[in-house]
């Protein structure tokens, strides 16, 4: 897992390249880039779009569980309503035909 606490403080702004250096637009150059090899001068230069990006995907999934917790507790409150209907039902017939009836007449039959 990233540990993107490390790059707090870092150089805030949109970085960008040319030529040889990873500067922040209108600021300091960030980085001076010494390979040839433009990708990863790109990748430097969208380091602060990757954390964001990072950070971002991190709240939405803390907030899915937190969402996805809660219609878990909805769904068991709801198994155990209708776990108790069926046991009123079951009291009320004691035969498969007449408990089959009564289901069907519960959740919108006749």
């Amino acid at each position: 897992m990233i540990d993107t606490d490390k790059y707090e403080g870092h150089t805030e702004g949109h970085w960008t390249w040319m030529g040889e250096e990873v500067f922040v637009d209108e600021g300091p150059t960030i980085a001076r880039i010494t390979s040839d090899n433009r990708a990863d001068a790109n990748l430097i230069a969208d380091a602060p779009l990757l954390v964001a990006e990072v950070e971002r995907m991190r709240k939405w999934i803390r907030n899915q569980r937190v969402s996805l917790l809660l219609q878990v507790d909805d769904l068991d409150r709801e198994v155990k309503r209708l776990r108790g209907l069926l046991q009123e039902v079951a009291d009320d017939y004691t035969d498969a035909d007449g408990i089959t009836y009564e289901i069907y007449c519960e959740f919108g039959g006749e």
